[in-house]
């Protein structure tokens, strides 16, 4: 069989995972000659990397690659909605974090939509730089061409900054740290509709390599209910998954949320 019929075949089987057949082909080409470095978190709805929902302060060592990928079934009152996010990310030696995003959306019967852009976070100062009670601080920007006619997925730039804290003393058997930050978001559509929600995280490290993780979020004007999720991550060698359940603020029940995420070092 030709090259060209089994690619069809892979397209007719999996109709709706481009964005996620793209970064693993990536991922797995680097893979076998880049070092793995750790990341601030996986990625999330929003993009840049963090809990599911919200960004966290840390950014990659200096020199990281992040290719990261999620998928995210819900349920909203259009019907039944299937996102794929697509982020590759780059950490500079000034604590700069600049990536690109692709953002897919697919309603049930539907065909998909797709939004592209990119994000910036910067890293204003580490933890405890000053004091051992100084949180990290970041802030940063996401900002999208937008082309998703639909409520909740048409962002079309956001502005946020984020205090990520450890709660526990070194050796502490189950190490506990916490996030609070806000979001500023613009809307497409309806043109030059603009919102804000604040959030709060907990994540706690049940083992070495798997961490517990709870967000929630204030509601903007447009959501019908409370914006959480809860789920966890795992770092196995060079790969990172994330699974969640997670409701947007759109959606009568929880949706399911799944990421998988590899960072690289360049040097």
């Amino acid at each position: 069989m030709s090259l060209v019929s089994d690619l069809q075949e892979v397209e007719v089987v999996l109709p709706r995972t481009p964005s996620a057949l793209c970064i693993l082909l990536v991922a797995l080409t680097l893979e076998a000659s880049l070092p793995v470095r750790a990341s601030g978190g996986l990625i999330t709805k929003a993009g840049p990397t963090g809990m599911f929902l919200n960004p966290v302060a840390e950014v990659s060592p200096p020199n990281t690659i992040n290719a990261q990928t999620c998928w995210l079934r819900q349920d909203v009152s259009a019907g039944i909605v299937n996102s794929n996010i697509l982020m590759v990310a780059h950490t500079l030696p000034t604590a700069t974090e600049l990536g690109l995003l692709v953002d897919l959306v697919t309603p049930q019967g539907g065909s998909a939509e797709a939004a592209v852009g990119g994000f910036l976070r910067q890293l204003v100062w580490p933890e405890a730089q000053w004091l051992s009670i100084t949180p990290a601080f970041a802030v940063g920007a996401t900002g999208l061409h937008n082309e998703i006619h639909m409520a909740g997925s048409d962002v079309r730039a956001t502005v946020f900054a984020v205090l990520s804290k450890t709660l526990t003393p070194p050796g502490f058997p189950l190490p506990v740290r916490a996030h609070l930050g806000g979001r500023f978001i613009d809307y497409s559509d309806p043109t030059d509709t603009r919102d804000a929600t604040g959030y709060l995280g907990l994540e706690v490290n049940l083992l070495t390599n798997l961490r517990l993780i709870g967000e929630v979020n204030t509601q903007t004007k447009g959501d019908t209910t409370t914006p959480f999720a809860v789920g966890l991550q795992y770092s196995l060698g060079k790969m990172g998954i994330s699974a969640a359940a997670i409701n947007s603020g759109r959606a009568g029940a929880p949706g399911l949320f799944f990421g998988i995420g590899f960072p690289f070092a360049t040097e």
